[in-house]
């Protein structure tokens, strides 16, 4: 792989299916150890530990992204096993002591100083929505302690307010789920209780001694919902086969759709909504139908919201309001087309966003969800949502020894390469020249122009990483293309701009976007 000159331009670019990101090297290992590394981190620290990783052989990939995502925390779990160590996928003292001097064993670390704690700021309250270096002490501090299950991300969500409501519980403080100065004070003074769950209250009340805890009562939970209440509903719809994913706590469209094909078992108001007939149903849940075939007591509850929760298949434009625009928010969100956080009502940044689905689907470019743009656009995220969450952050294409994050990784080694018309080398490129040399370089032949690439690739709905974007730009048909690496960039090389990465969301390209292909 060519090594980029400190002219170039570094990638900094997040690959989000994949989990990569490319941190400028900095060759300086001073801060190395000194603080501890986690999934999700990005830092020259993180391409320190994987470089030191691959000199062991435990970290497979030919380059280090900086980036601390799945193939890194395996990485530390292996050497962690080998080398007798807790066995966490978190980077340590023992992990960095083993690291340094050769010596994996325990005892030997056991016997030395503990390093000094680092402190959780106590100077701002940490609530649902904060994030920073705060909120990812928080998490590892009730990591420590048993409270905290989830990765260590900073990102304050709903897996951190129930750890904090927890150890609030568990510690005789105000139960909140805000870390705010008592909180944190306590966490801080080295007085805390270790998480005890056989001795927690919050089993207390659970439907069974199994520990599965208990579904609301009079509640009515819905799309983008948060909460205990609704981490209780995904594990009773885990537990019969509903709902295949993680307990997040929140009500997404994957929660409805699993809360959907349960009501459809049960035999109820098929709705996407939990409320009492759904909950009771789940209670006295056998395998079958009841066949009382009762008529939407849920969806008469409430804030009247169902016609548009249900599919109503309404038209939505400027001006439209209610749960029906927020799910069309949260299916763009999913896409990468809306970059805010939904609000409930259809405004100018709504209307562009749907206005982009339209063009890269070649719909009627209006900016007006009608059912079928509306049907698209969850089609579309319904794919983007598996594919995310079916294991293919890996980077692992399925087919041989082909790897996406090498592919990514080298393709990254040309950026500022210049254009050539006709350039299929180092010396530099044109845009298919550059896709079929970085595939070559990982195994895979792919034919020499952009339509013949376009022609031979497998056609997908929502481009992954490692997939090609193709593009009709000087003349019709496929002419221009360029690889996904996430977040809704892609890497090119650009007539004017040599070999760099750009925004499939720019009017430029989403108004040439002709689809994705898959190469490997």
């Amino acid at each position: 792989m060519t090594l980029l000159s400190p002219k170039k331009t570094v990638m900094t670019a997040s690959v989000a299916l994949a989990g990569v990101v490319f941190a400028s090297p900095s060759g300086v290992e001073a801060s190395f150890g000194e603080r501890t590394l986690s999934f999700g981190m990005s830092n020259n620290d993180v391409k320190v530990l994987q470089e030191k990783l691959k000199e062991e052989g435990f970290f497979s990939y030919h380059t280090a992204t900086g980036y601390f995502g799945e193939v890194t925390r395996k990485a530390v779990k292996d050497f962690q096993d080998h080398h007798g160590l807790q066995v966490d996928g978190i980077a340590g003292p023992q992990t960095f002591g083993a690291l340094s001097n050769g010596t994996g064993s325990e005892s030997s670390e056991e016997s030395s100083q503990p390093p000094a704690q680092t402190k959780i700021p106590d100077g701002e309250l940490l609530r649902n929505g904060s994030s920073g270096t705060a909120v990812t002490l928080l998490q590892e501090k009730l990591k420590e302690l048993g409270y905290y299950t989830s990765s260590v991300n900073g990102r304050y969500r709903s897996e951190t307010v129930e750890a904090v409501r927890t150890y609030q519980r568990s510690n005789n403080l105000q139960t909140d789920g805000i870390a705010g100065p008592q909180t944190i004070g306590h966490l801080n003074s080295g007085n805390s209780k270790p998480h005890s769950p056989e001795n927690s209250s919050e089993n207390s009340g659970s439907d069974s001694g199994n520990g599965t805890p208990s579904l609301p009562a009079n509640k009515v939970l819905r799309l983008n919902d948060r909460g205990s209440d609704v981490e209780a509903l995904q594990i009773h719809l885990k537990e019969y086969g509903y709902y295949s994913f993680n307990i997040t706590g929140t009500y997404g469209t994957i929660t409805r759709e699993a809360v959907r094909n349960f009501q459809r078992e049960a035999g109820i108001s098929v709705d996407g909504i939990a409320g009492p007939q759904t909950f009771n149903a789940l209670k006295n849940w056998n395998g079958s139908s009841s066949g009382s075939g009762t008529t939407g007591e849920e969806s008469k509850s409430g804030s009247g919201e169902s016609g548009a929760d249900s599919g109503g298949g309404s038209l939505l434009k400027v001006g439209s309001e209610g749960s029906a625009v927020t799910e069309l928010q949260n299916e763009l969100k999913t896409l990468g087309l809306f970059n805010v956080e939904p609000t409930g009502y259809y405004g100018s940044i709504t209307k562009q966003s749907v206005k982009t689905f339209q063009q890269q689907w070649n719909l009627t470019s209006d900016g007006i969800a009608t059912k079928a743009t509306i049907e698209k656009i969850s089609q579309a995220a319904d794919v983007h949502r598996k594919e995310a969450e079916s294991g293919g952050s890996g980077g692992n294409s399925g087919s041989g020894s082909f790897e996406v994050m090498d592919l990514i990784a080298d393709a990254s080694g040309f950026i500022g390469t210049p254009y050539v018309w006709g350039g299929a080398s180092p010396s530099g490129f044109d845009c298919s020249g550059f896709i079929q040399y970085v595939f070559k370089q990982n195994g895979k032949t792919v034919p020499r122009t952009a339509a013949q690439q376009f022609h031979f690739g497998k056609s997908v709905t929502s481009p992954r990483v490692g997939d090609v974007v193709f593009f009709e730009t000087y003349t019709s048909g496929p002419s221009h293309n360029g690889i996904y690496i996430g977040n809704n960039q892609f890497i090119h090389a650009g007539s004017s701009t040599g070999v760099t990465i750009a925004n499939l969301n720019t009017n430029y390209w989403s108004s040439r976007y002709l689809g994705a292909k898959r190469l490997h």
